[in-house]
């Protein structure tokens, strides 16, 4: 996309409201998506490429009346910006990243160490241990492996940590006092208790037992992400049936970052080689999802997408997500909050009853879903079919660990119904984008809540 710029309304200064207007117009025909953006010259030099999470407000910070002096300078040699839009924020940051090294535009300052892309790596030593590495730092070390890139090394720190508990790794070399972690059996065997042993048999068992480990996690990085996936379903079950629902939920949270680190990305070359790439591969995901769901939804319409998600902490402060896709895109302006009334929620099926019943009554106000999504199987479509039913908008569940779609097929809208695994591909990666930002916005509303009481209290 280009959009051209007159340079005079650049800067607002002392120019007219009509030549403000101008800008705002240019300004808002970009979307509030995640993608790249590039300041030229009137010639077409590249002065400038930035990435945002939203490029519609990234742009138009650089239009207000207080910029730094370099900021201004770029502005001021500014005569139009283009944008690719991208699949996600990962994304956004390799094609920029991508863009600036190609091109090497005048106004970019090397890409700070701590905004480039996170690996995780093996580094190779007597006993191999793993560390997280920034694009700049890989050429320096003496790799084994390196896994990447990914978005930000907090998420990725999470992951390990999780991965840590499934199967015990070493971030270090041997020295001569156990680590923090090994007293808590997240360094298992530790190398530097290795390396204390006299008893030779004791000493190679340990070893073995070491190296096994990290071929498992070697195994689990290089995309074997379904066995500990597996596994976290199996914890938070587990966990909710004893009633421990902070610690159900610490692993569901678990299970949301490795599917968030999991998901396939496309090369920043691909982008540039088809700046429409987005367009095709949203065409793509809903093409797909429409041929899978049309075995038991007649005729399906996906113009609009609402996915539901329920959030709380044992019960309290239960919070509600409805986030909106159009056409295979985020619409943010139709995305709700919902406050759970109950004064205490006995389980997401109430709470979904609850705002099935509130949504039903915004239906002439905010408009018709063609499809619905619940976060959940059975018993989570069942209570929403009853409700939608009645307006003709089906409901699918999104049943994680083995990610399956589960159908109501009933002319009720419950009673009966069809599980469908979801093969890898375009529709599953829609299905788990439109799901994970359900559960993300959730999240955000229910922290918000704690917060406010804790700081209430």
């Amino acid at each position: 996309m280009r959009t051209v710029i007159d340079r005079k309304d650049i800067t607002f200064g002392e120019y007219s409201e009509s030549q403000r207007k101008f800008l705002r117009h240019n300004i808002g025909s970009v979307p509030n998506l995640p993608g790249v953006y590039i300041f030229r010259s009137g010639a077409g030099e590249i002065l400038y490429v930035g990435k945002s999470i939203n490029l519609r407000e990234r742009i138009k910070s650089y239009f207000g009346k207080v910029l730094g002096p370099k900021t201004q300078d770029l502005v001021n040699k500014v005569d139009y910006f283009s944008y690719i839009v991208v699949n996600s924020e990962v994304e956004s940051l390799l094609l920029e990243a991508f863009i600036v090294q190609k091109y090497k535009p005048k106004y970019n300052i090397e890409l700070k160490d701590d905004k480039s892309p996170v690996y995780i790596a093996i580094l190779k030593d007597k006993y191999p241990y793993i560390a997280t590495l920034r694009k700049t730092q890989i050429q320096k070390e003496n790799i084994h492996e390196v896994f990447g890139p990914f978005i930000s090394v907090s998420k990725v720190r999470v992951v390990l940590q999780t991965l840590r508990k499934i199967v015990p790794f070493s971030t270090h070399k041997p020295s001569k006092k156990l680590c923090f972690y090994s007293q808590l059996g997240l360094c298992n065997p530790c190398p530097s208790y290795i390396e204390s042993i006299k008893d030779e048999k004791l000493k190679e068992d340990l070893t073995r037992k070491y190296m096994m480990n990290l071929k498992q996690l070697n195994k689990i990085l290089k995309g074997g992400f379904a066995p500990i996936k597996k596994e976290l379903v199996k914890r938070i079950k587990q966990e909710s049936k004893k009633l421990n629902y902070e610690t159900a939920m610490y692993y569901k949270e678990r299970l949301n970052f490795i599917e968030q680190i999991s998901q396939p990305q496309v090369a920043p070359r691909a982008y540039l080689e088809n700046p429409m790439l987005i367009e095709d591969i949203i065409s793509k995901e809903l093409s797909q999802l429409k041929s899978l769901i049309s075995r038991y939804i007649s005729q399906p319409r996906l113009s609009r997408i609402e996915c539901y998600d329920v959030a709380h902490l044992g019960g309290s402060f239960a919070t509600a997500s409805m986030v909106t896709f159009v056409d295979g895109l985020p619409q943010k302006n139709l995305y709700r909050h919902f406050r759970i009334r109950q004064p205490r929620t006995k389980s997401d099926t109430d709470s979904l009853e609850e705002i099935a019943k509130r949504r039903i009554k915004l239906i002439d106000q905010i408009g018709k879903p063609d499809l619905i999504i619940v976060d959940g199987g059975k018993p989570q479509v069942s209570v929403f079919s009853r409700f939608f039913y009645q307006h003709d908008i089906p409901v699918v569940g999104i049943a994680k660990g083995e990610e399956r779609l589960v159908f109501s097929v009933k002319d009720s809208g419950s009673g009966v119904y069809k599980i469908m695994r979801i093969p890898p591909g375009p529709a599953l990666n829609l299905i788990q984008k439109i799901r994970n930002e359900a559960h993300r916005f959730a999240r955000r509303y229910h922290h918000h809540l704690i917060i406010k009481n804790l700081l209430k209290n």
